[in-house]
């Protein structure tokens, strides 16, 4: 079509819907049994069943356009592929979603509380370490890996060690 639409035929149809299937089935089923699942609220659970299931679809148009020789992109698709590669896993995807989610409230609570530059940087700094350090399900490297989206001159590490997290 040079309309940019693909009609698959029966087999490869077939073949969408039982790899869509069972992708989406063994993540669903992986998330739903672990913590970060069990703590979202209702809303925040169809949230990220959607976006599984939009991710396995997407993956699916992005290989059989891959081994057609047609051209797609899809940029939402990509950016969540690399996230998930970074994350390892679902459940660390989610994971590091709500961290971000939850240090960008603290940052702006601090925000509104200081007004000297410094003074609000090491509360950030502070907030963040304890925080992170709070999380079981992270290891430090996946700590630092969150913490470098927002200080670099220092490590997660030395800023937890100077605080005692």
């Amino acid at each position: 079509g040079n309309s940019g639409t693909y009609v698959l035929n029966t087999q490869e149809y077939n073949q969408m819907q039982k790899e869509i299937g069972k992708n989406t089935a063994t993540a669903y089923s992986n998330l739903m049994r672990n913590s970060v699942y069990k703590s979202m609220d209702d809303f925040e659970k169809v949230e990220a069943l959607s976006k599984i299931a939009s991710y396995y679809e997407n993956q699916f148009k992005n290989d059989y356009a891959r081994k057609n020789r047609i051209s797609y992109t899809n940029k939402t698709y990509n950016d969540l592929k690399e996230d998930l590669q970074k994350a390892g896993s679902w459940k660390q995807y989610f994971l590091y979603e709500d961290a971000k989610d939850n240090i960008q409230d603290l940052r702006k609570k601090n925000s509104d509380k200081y007004t000297n530059s410094s003074q609000k940087t090491e509360a950030n700094k502070k907030g963040i370490a304890q925080y992170l350090s709070g999380i079981q399900d992270l290891t430090d490297v996946q700590r630092q890996a969150i913490w470098q989206g927002y200080y670099t001159s220092e490590t997660y590490k030395e800023v937890a060690n100077r605080y005692g997290y």
